[in-house]
């Protein structure tokens, strides 16, 4: 049957570092419309005095880590924000990535739907009850800097 596909449009960019210099405190990663939600989380946090990495995946197959796994090497410390289930999630394959090189992640996040059903709500709604908002990115990045 038929298919449809949305791309959202924007002037996001591939990396961005919400710090002058230096290493990333921390590695954010997400992709389409994820990524807005993400950039918010890495404002959030340099006001905050941590560093992190906002790294966008522009696709998803095949998967291209290079910029994830360099941030990684840097930081150490990892969360993916995605709006799709756990199994099979792209958080799951940059940890398989990085297992494979031998990049050492400290600390690793992935922020997903989970494996239940998702309710009915507006998408900021579900976003916030699904935890995979601004607000949730940047709990798990100040527990996993308070776990340090």
């Amino acid at each position: 049957g038929p298919v449809a596909v949305r791309y959202p449009k924007g002037g996001e960019t591939g990396t961005s570092p919400f710090f002058a210099n230096g290493r990333p405190d921390i590695t954010i990663v997400a992709y389409g419309s994820m990524i807005w939600q993400a950039y918010k989380a890495g404002q959030a946090l340099s006001q905050r005095g941590v560093k992190a990495q906002v790294v966008k995946i522009d696709r998803i197959c095949p998967l291209d880590c290079g910029a994830v796994l360099s941030s990684l090497m840097k930081s150490g410390r990892l969360i993916v924000s995605e709006d799709v289930c756990t199994a099979g999630c792209v958080g799951e394959k940059i940890l398989a990535a990085a297992a494979q090189v031998g990049i050492r992640i400290e600390k690793a996040k992935l922020l997903n739907l989970g494996g239940g059903i998702v309710p009915h709500g507006t998408v900021d709604e579900l976003m916030a009850d699904c935890g995979v908002d601004a607000a949730a990115i940047v709990k798990a990045a100040e527990e996993m800097m308070g776990e340090a």
